[in-house]
């Protein structure tokens, strides 16, 4: 069974309206005078969706480059299988099952539009790179996707790039192969290498970009 969140406008990694979570308990506390670090699970009542919630922020003396006070370098929402923005996962399955989540792994492989977050903006470009056999999808630094797809991934980089048009639709503008992904993303495969990279959804005069891509990849 696959949990389907649900799809309310993104406010801190949530897609579910705040007033419908319960906190389920407290997972961890750490406070000083110096340092706040605070982990807590809370679930929809409407989705039934777990979340991972991050806390933490630490106190700054006065120097050159900031003011004396609180920081706050982390205050998030983490739904199972989401990773951080370096691209490390956050709330993974094998423990979202001691707390009794029931649904299938969410992190292996996209298949479906439901899976991405909600992205603001009327042109967006992703990037993918290639951390050995796994494949990352970002928006800008944050990492949207991330899975484990081989060496030679051609194939499924076009099928999650048609699941990214599911998903955004005519605001997706491009998919953006980094040069570390290029190896696994074409390998020997004369119908990858031998293909140029044009935008996605690209608009009439739009010249081609001088990159390896596959037309195929247009609407």
């Amino acid at each position: 069974m696959m949990i389907t969140y649900c799809n309310e406008q993104a406010d801190q990694g949530l897609t579910c309206a705040k007033e419908n979570l319960v906190l389920v308990r407290r997972l961890s506390e750490d406070l000083s005078p110096t340092r706040e670090h605070i982990e807590s699970l809370y679930q929809c009542k409407v989705c039934q969706g777990l979340y991972k919630y991050i806390y933490a922020s630490s106190y700054q003396t006065r120097n050159l480059d900031s003011e004396e006070g609180w920081y706050v370098y982390e205050d998030y929402y983490y739904k199972v299988g989401e990773r951080n923005a370096a691209g490390n996962l956050q709330f993974p399955l094998k423990e979202a099952r001691i707390y009794g989540y029931q649904g299938e792994d969410p992190s292996l492989t996209l298949h479906s539009p439901d899976q991405l977050p909600d992205i603001p903006g009327d042109e967006l470009i992703f990037s993918w790179d290639q951390l050995e056999s796994e494949s990352i999808i970002r928006h800008g630094d944050r990492v949207i996707w991330q899975e484990t797809t081989g060496w030679e991934v051609y194939d499924r980089f076009v099928e999650i790039v048609e699941i990214l048009k599911q998903k955004y639709g005519r605001r997706l503008a491009d998919v953006v192969p980094t040069l570390r992904s290029e190896y696994a993303l074409y390998g020997d495969a004369a119908k990858a290498g031998t293909m140029f990279r044009t935008p996605v959804n690209r608009s009439p005069g739009v010249s081609e970009l001088p990159v390896h891509h596959s037309r195929t990849l247009r609407g």
